[in-house]
């Protein structure tokens, strides 16, 4: 119970907007625990303090709601999201324990990743979140998926021109892509093809930090132009 009020404390102090109930924040002390549990067998993450844990990876995840409004969530909840290279189910599982996302495909190429992410699901009862094992580029050129869905997720995946690549067929029309990036992103926006970076518009955007400083990034949210 101790580390669930620490957690809920840094969560409110960062995320005042959001409402989380007890629940919530205990569920979220499972993830971390079976992610630190796997991870002494597998390599799904290189942090292993339980305080850079919490920072890097459940609030870090939440740095979306920063980008949208409540009403703007429940909207996406009705809708598909897309979680691209989610790894060890960043930020996709954390954003579906806080009731964020509630239609929410997680895809990685890595099977055992994957089956941690279904062990995830099954465990905390994540009824809205969809481990999927799949190679990305044979995902996005199967017709079935084009035009599905109307949020994809990117974080600590891949440069901006290669989720622009992935994306763009993906998602509806008017339909939202979010990456995380670091405060250096513009360089990599800036080389970006102009016939492809026309396709998308840079809506908004936000630095940030937390606790002393010493970790932070950007996060950025496109549109894909009708």
């Amino acid at each position: 119970m101790r580390k669930a009020n620490q957690i809920l404390e840094k969560i409110t102090n960062e995320y005042p907007q959001l409402s989380i109930s007890t629940p919530l924040v205990e569920k979220t002390v499972d993830f971390l625990s079976l992610l630190k549990k796997r991870n002494q067998t597998m390599n799904l993450t290189s942090i292993r303090d339980d305080e850079q844990m919490v920072v890097k990876h459940v609030l870090d995840s939440l740095a979306i709601v920063k980008l949208f409004s409540n009403d703007e969530f429940e909207q996406f909840a009705q809708g598909k999201t897309l979680d691209l290279g989610s790894g060890a189910g960043l930020p996709g599982a954390v954003l579906c324990i806080f009731n964020l996302l509630m239609n929410l495909t997680s895809i990685d190429k890595s099977p055992k990743k994957i089956d941690f992410q279904l062990s995830v699901k099954n465990k905390l009862g994540l009824e809205g979140f969809h481990p999927l094992h799949a190679n990305l580029k044979k995902f996005i050129m199967d017709p079935n998926h084009h035009n599905q869905y109307n949020l994809i997720l990117a974080r600590a995946f891949d440069q901006i021109q290669g989720i622009f690549e992935l994306s763009r067929d993906l998602l509806v029309k008017n339909g939202y892509l979010v990456l995380w990036k670091g405060r250096n992103w513009q360089k990599e926006y800036d080389v970006v093809p102009s016939v492809l970076k026309n396709r998308f518009d840079l809506e908004s955007k936000v630095t940030y930090q937390f606790g002393d400083g010493t970790f932070g990034g950007t996060i950025l949210r496109f549109s894909l132009k009708a």
